[in-house]
């Protein structure tokens, strides 16, 4: 590795970009923000970012009026999805939980894990709007160790994600 002396060296730099990657894997146990899925890995059933926040995607992301604030997904079709790279440090069961607003009753969704269903269906409560946030949570989930693809799935439109999270299970 050679140590550059702008001075005495010369040194011509015509651009630098840094970007966020969205490919590395989330560590569980842990909390993914719902807008940080893996490049180029969901489904939306329009065209563009209907919120025109964070990423330069199809999904629709909006700032979120939650507390810690950030983004949420937004605009949520029946059928849409993301994926999301997990890393899960230890075989066992976990504690599920995902931060959900809708103004809307009887709206449901569903966790995969390398395309296997390992929530059920998971109801998000009527929560009084798209900004009044409510956390669900699903018990006693099976993960194995190491390096999967998960995916939740909307099987209802109507509500808004802001995060998703496993802890380990009592």
């Amino acid at each position: 590795q050679k140590q550059f002396d702008f001075k005495k060296d010369g040194f011509n730099l015509n651009w630098l970009s840094l970007a966020r990657s969205f490919d590395r894997p989330h560590a569980l146990p842990g909390t993914i923000q719902a807008e940080d899925f893996h490049e180029g890995a969901y489904w939306d059933s329009t065209a563009g970012n209907r919120g025109n926040a964070y990423r330069a995607t199809d999904v629709d992301i909006e700032p979120a009026a939650d507390a810690g604030a950030g983004f949420n997904i937004g605009w949520i079709a029946a059928g849409e999805w993301q994926e999301y790279t997990i890393h899960v440090a230890a075989a066992g069961y976990y504690d599920f939980s995902a931060r959900v607003a809708s103004p809307n009753s009887g709206r449901t969704f569903r966790i995969l894990v390398n395309g296997s269903d390992v929530s059920g269906t998971l109801n998000v409560p009527n929560t009084g709007g798209h900004q009044t946030w409510q956390t669900v949570t699903r018990s006693r989930i099976y993960l194995a160790a190491g390096t999967h693809r998960l995916r939740s799935v909307a099987v209802d439109a109507g509500f808004n994600l802001n995060w998703i999270a496993f802890v380990t299970s009592p």
